[in-house]
């Protein structure tokens, strides 16, 4: 509650100051109008995932990115598509932060290493992130139809767990300890007293 008030307030002090025009003023024509969707999708999932939170990253970039792909575009496409990707990158973040709220309670829940929780979820969280930056993102604001960019997207994702997946059987990571000790702890006594 406390960080999303303060966002409240960095929100009304952006705006207040001008931030957006003065971004717009920064950047320019640096910027292709068909990159800011991807841009804009990437600064709020660090902002989301530096500070932990999706409400309060929405509440900041929210109001820079609305005037600021308005003056750089204009076009309605590439207006929605910056305010979805200001909302995409905002969820991502908070998903993938170890300081969420919502990952330090799923892995209190389920009973996991808080970060081994993290460590497993982050490889599919970013591939996600690839496939929605590149196939939506960037693919529709430079043309792509949805349908086209949906399956772009699915063939991405797909092709990074069939290259990068592995076989959690056939994991290092994972050790079988077949000691009598392992499988029975009141044996780990019996096993001492033999060995001495």
């Amino acid at each position: 509650a406390a960080i999303l008030i303060l966002a409240w307030a960095i929100k009304s002090v952006c705006d207040d100051l001008g931030t957006g025009m003065a971004l717009v003023a920064l950047i320019g024509q640096s910027i292709p109008p068909t990159a800011l969707p991807l841009v804009i999708f990437v600064l709020a999932g660090v902002v989301a995932f530096s500070t932990g939170t999706s409400w309060g990253t929405m509440a900041l970039v929210l109001p820079i990115a609305a005037p600021l792909s308005v003056a750089i575009s204009g076009e309605p496409l590439i207006v929605l598509c910056c305010l979805g990707a200001v909302l995409d990158g905002a969820i991502w973040g908070d998903h993938c932060s170890p300081i969420s709220d919502t990952t330090i309670l799923s892995s209190t829940a389920s009973g996991c290493p808080h970060l081994a929780h993290v460590k497993t979820q982050l490889p599919y969280a970013c591939l996600a992130m690839v496939a929605a930056g590149l196939a939506g993102y960037l693919g529709v604001s430079i043309g792509l139809p949805i349908l086209v960019a949906y399956g772009a997207g699915l063939a991405i994702m797909i092709t990074g767990v069939w290259v990068f997946g592995r076989d959690p059987g056939n994991s290092n990571t994972c050790t079988t300890d077949s000691s009598p000790t392992a499988t029975d702890p009141s044996m780990a006594g019996q096993v001492e007293q033999q060995a001495s």
